[in-house]
């Protein structure tokens, strides 16, 4: 009897090891599945990075061309009033100019007539 029960424990121990390696084989399915959905959901969220990515880059650039414009325009406004300040300070000086040659030429000229 003693084999018998040794017999009906090992056939006991393998069935049970048996059934801890089906368990182990679900239990590895089931993690090779969720690491196979995680590998699809790390490369979906990449590819939406980099197109995200891309999408910036290319706000970026718009913006980029958009304020060298603004720059370009403020430049030529920057020329043009500069240029009219110019002609204005020449055109004030001349009447400056004028006013004191007047005053300078029409004292004498005031003195012989007020004073007559």
């Amino acid at each position: 009897m003693d084999e018998e029960s040794r017999f009906y424990k090992i056939d006991d121990a393998i069935q049970r090891l048996a059934t801890v390696s089906a368990d182990l084989s679900k239990m590895l399915a089931v993690h090779e599945q969720r690491l196979d959905t995680q590998e699809k959901a790390a490369d979906t969220l990449s590819a939406s990075l980099e197109k995200r990515r891309d999408e910036v880059d290319a706000k970026f650039k718009d913006l980029k061309d958009y304020f060298e414009k603004i720059f370009s325009n403020m430049e030529k406004d920057y020329s043009n009033v500069k240029v009219k300040i110019e002609v204005l300070q020449k055109y004030i000086w001349m009447a400056a100019g004028a006013l004191a040659l007047f005053s300078w030429l029409g004292n004498p000229i005031l003195n012989k007539l007020i004073f007559k």
